[in-house]
């Protein structure tokens, strides 16, 4: 099984950004990932793959919250989850994108494959894919035993979040490494 952090590196060095809507939609795209990463399986539409690919499902309120390689996703509570034969309150998927870390989303839309931020207002949902491993990601530091620790211990500086870091003109790989290297410190900073 591979990890959600191999399945974002995959999606970005994959060499998909550009490609076409028409030739990779945005099911496709994901599809694609996937199955370079060794994983085959059809879905019929990011709808589907809400509905059936997923063993988490979240409403997106902490990007840090999201680990990386999760699959983004734009929900709308519409009422055309009854149209569709659904009789629930999951909302129907529009658009699937997967989440790279440090505010990053590749998917596919018109102009192609391309990368887009965490905070726009189209993710509104994120899932965990039941193919692949996030458990590392999803891991929070050990808390120390409140009763061990020494009194004196001085406490943490406040830490400090980099919201964009300007890439231009780095190769996909160097920007890889960056994305490995925070997605790496996420807990310890």
């Amino acid at each position: 099984m591979i990890t959600g952090e191999q399945f974002a590196e995959r999606a970005l060095t994959g060499g998909y950004i550009g490609i076409p809507y028409e030739k990779l939609d945005c099911q496709a795209f994901v599809e694609q990932v996937l199955k370079d990463c060794g994983i085959s399986h059809n879905w019929r539409g990011s709808n589907h793959m809400w509905r059936d690919a997923l063993s988490v499902k979240a409403k997106i309120t902490n990007e840090m919250a999201v680990p990386p390689g999760a699959w983004l996703f734009t929900i709308k509570q519409d009422g055309g989850e009854k149209e569709r034969g659904y009789n629930d309150a999951e909302g129907n998927a529009s658009h699937v994108g997967i989440y790279l870390g440090l505010s990053r989303v590749i998917h596919s839309t018109k102009g192609g494959v391309q990368f887009s931020d965490i905070s726009e207002p189209r993710w509104t949902h994120y899932g965990l894919c039941r193919f692949i491993d996030y458990s590392e990601a999803l891991e929070s530091p050990e808390e120390p035993d409140k009763e061990t620790s020494p009194q004196s211990a001085p406490s943490p500086s406040p830490s400090r979040t980099v919201k964009y870091i300007d890439v231009t003109g780095l190769s996909d790989a160097d920007v890889a490494s960056l994305l490995r290297m925070a997605n790496s410190l996420k807990g310890l900073i």
